[in-house]
Formats: C-alpha cells, structure tokens, sequence
C-alpha cells in the first residue's frame, strides 16, 4: 500500500435551498451496504471505544473482509477498495497488510504535522474524491477523529457542523465513511460516550460503541459493539472474540439475544455439565441485576427457539428443565 499526496482544493458550489411537496418526494435508493447495517455508501458511522482497545484491529479484520466479499462478525461484507487515513506508522500497517493478505485498499499515513486547519481539512476530503473519482473506493476511514477533523471539532458546535457537513457532501458521492474517536473520561451511558459535544454522535447515521466485555485488565479478547442508529438493518448488540492466533473474530451471540443472552451463554459455556436457571441465577456476575427466575427462564426459552441452546428434562420436580450450549457454540 503507498500513500497518495494531496492534492489542491477545489470547492463546489453552495447548493440552492429548495422545498418539495411530501406527497411528491421519490422513493429512497436502497442502501448500498458496504458492512451490512454498520456501514452504507452515503453514510457516516461514528465507532467510539477506549484507545488501544482493538478499534484499529477490528478495521483491520473488515479490510480483509472486503478484499474477498466474505462476511464479517456474521453480517455480509461487499467486496471493494477503501482508503485509510491513519495515525499510525507504514511499519504497523505493513505487519497488518502481511498477517492479513491485505492488498487492495489504499493508505495514507500521518498527512499532516499537526492538526490540520479548516484548508487543510477541505483539502484531504478533495484528495479523498479525486482517489474515489479514480478508483471508486468503498469505504473512507479516518482514524482517529481528533488528529485529522478541524481544530476545535470536538468543543465547538459549529466546527463539528460544518466538518461533518463537508464529509457528508463527500459521502454523498458514493461513499461509506468510518470515523473512529476516542470517548470521555469515566463511566458513560450507552449511546453517549463519544468524547466532544453531542453534535458528533447526532449528525452521524450510525454511531458503534465498543467496549470490553469484562475487566480490561483480564486478558478477555471479547468485545461488545452496542449500536444506535437510523436504520432498521443495524443490530442492536454484537459479542465478538478475537481468536487466539488474531486471525478472525469469532461471533459469539446473534444481535437479538441482547445483553442478559451474552451472560447466559458466558455462563453455560463455563459450565462442565447442563445447568438449571435456578443455578444460572445463583451464578450471575455481580455487575449485572440479577432477572428474577420467571424472566430468566422467558430469556432461556428465546435463547432455546434461536438455536443457541439445548434444553433438556421435562419441567417436572424429578426431571427440571436444564441447559447447555449447542454444540459449536462452546
């Protein structure tokens, strides 16, 4: 992968404002999903997670993906070109390239000495459309927010408008664009833990959190995506684990089983031999409510009609109903 230089601004003109009757209003293009229900042409997604946490290797995993068009964390993939505007050193994208057999996307690495100005900025995103007017790219990533947006985006209301009003125009184009960030300090609630003003997560199509699934400390490779966005086809939740060897990530729950059914299977996987709620219940993680046992068994049973589970007994006093993971699943 070689980087591109920039190349000289050229701005559009201001578009005319206009109204339309509703009745009139055509029927909206169908998504071109680049990751099925994360990331679409024309679209901004915003994926927010604590530095040195695997955002960047999580990209790296869904460049190979679209080298081949294969799926990735269970969600289709279309196979195309992107480009990466990164922080980050050639030497470590190179390790990457290697390890994974990436080969066509294009990179550019730490394009300014500093963080850019307003000029500086229209003048990455005019470079980003001449590569995409020459080579139709996919995807747009830029990593991280805060060394390559404008000075003062995260603080100021305005700034962060109109930089994501200019990447939008360039979206539009035909292009899906990935914005990694960093989130604010301590604890946060879902859906707002992107560092900065609310502008950067409400002007943006989707916006991912991932986050550790347990202590961060503990060497645990599984990561959970929570997901808020404007479209039906996003999933709500993913439970993902970063294989030994870092070749893949392995899927580890479906998107409607939700936090309790991450829980559930962590703790049937743990489980030498099939268990009963009862002694699910007694086992569940002090940093989460423990569900009375009606909810519990209501959470087991849907776990049971998607698959993931095998339930055995008959619900009687000598043969209770218990519980174990699917083979395939442990």
């Amino acid at each position: 992968m070689q980087p591109q230089r920039l190349v000289a601004l050229c701005m559009p003109d201001q578009k005319s404002l206009q109204s339309q009757s509703m009745i009139d209003l055509p029927a909206p293009k169908v998504n071109s999903w680049v990751w099925n229900g994360m990331l679409a042409r024309g679209c901004l997604t915003l994926l927010t997670s604590q530095w040195k946490s695997g955002k960047t290797t999580l990209l790296a995993h869904l460049l190979a993906k679209m080298e081949t068009g294969q799926p990735f964390a269970g969600l289709p993939v279309q196979q195309g070109r992107a480009l990466i505007i990164s922080e980050e050193s050639q030497a470590l994208w190179f390790e990457r390239a290697r390890k994974l057999g990436l080969k066509d996307h294009r990179l550019t690495c730490r394009p300014f000495e500093g963080i850019p100005d307003r000029a500086q900025w229209r003048q990455l995103l005019q470079y980003i459309e001449n590569l995409h007017d020459e080579l139709d790219l996919g995807l747009v990533v830029i990593d991280p927010l805060i060394m390559f947006f404008p000075s003062y985006t995260e603080i100021d209301a305005a700034s962060a408008a109109q930089s994501l009003a200019e990447l939008r125009a360039v979206a539009d184009r035909g292009l899906a664009v990935l914005i990694l960030h960093h989130p604010k300090k301590g604890e946060t609630r879902e859906g707002q833990a992107a560092r900065g003003i609310g502008a950067l997560n409400a002007q943006v199509d989707i916006v991912l959190e991932m986050s550790y699934f347990s202590n961060p400390a503990s060497g645990d490779r599984r990561r959970q995506i929570v997901a808020f966005s404007r479209f039906e086809e996003t999933p709500r939740r993913l439970l993902l684990e970063l294989k030994p060897d870092g070749s893949d990530y392995t899927v580890l729950t479906p998107q409607a089983a939700g936090e309790h059914g991450v829980i559930l299977l962590d703790l049937l996987r743990q489980a030498i031999a099939p268990v009963t709620a009862a002694s699910l219940r007694a086992r569940w993680p002090d940093s989460h409510t423990r569900p009375d046992l009606t909810t519990l068994r209501r959470w087991l049973a849907r776990l049971t009609e998607q698959g993931l589970i095998v339930q055995e007994g008959n619900g009687r006093k000598n043969a209770p109903y218990r519980y174990a993971v699917r083979e395939g699943e442990r």
